[in-house]
């Protein structure tokens, strides 16, 4: 019995180092299939507080950022992003065509009984994959007055 356990175990820490070398490589999971694929997962990230899978989501023709920047800008940046995304519910309004392959969507977020609509753009990355580019955080910046960073 105590053999079972140990091979048990020895599986067990094997499985958790197989997904952090993958977890480790920024490449592997990056990207997704369509823009608003790209959109839900960088929102449920912000939703989350989890910036290091904003990190994966968040990028364009060059892939992710996880892959091109430095930690440090990139935590800065994503945190900041992260404030004034952070939300209790999203649904997007519409979605557009936008120039060079990009796609645009107006997204109406809502924190703490606060109701805003900005919008953000996802683009194609390397292996058609697509990230979200940017969003306009200027719009939702009370859910950064009213929720601070890292606060729920």
């Amino acid at each position: 019995m105590r053999r079972k356990g140990r091979h048990v175990l020895t599986l067990l820490l094997a499985a958790v180092a197989v997904g952090c070398a993958s977890a480790a490589r920024p490449g592997a999971a990056d990207g997704w299939a369509t823009p608003r694929e790209a959109l839900a997962a960088f929102l449920a990230a912000a939703q989350a507080k989890d910036i290091d899978a904003m990190s994966r989501a968040w990028g364009g023709e060059r892939g992710s950022a996880a892959t091109y920047m430095r930690r440090d800008e990139r935590e800065k940046r994503l945190t900041i992003m992260q404030c004034h995304l952070q939300h209790d519910s999203s649904r997007v309004l519409g979605e557009y065509p936008v120039d060079a392959g990009r796609r645009g969507f107006r997204v109406e977020m809502t924190f703490r009984g606060v109701t805003r609509a900005t919008t953000m753009q996802a683009a194609p990355g390397p292996n058609g994959r697509w990230y979200l580019e940017s969003a306009d955080i200027e719009k939702t910046a009370e859910f950064c007055r009213i929720g601070g960073v890292g606060k729920t």
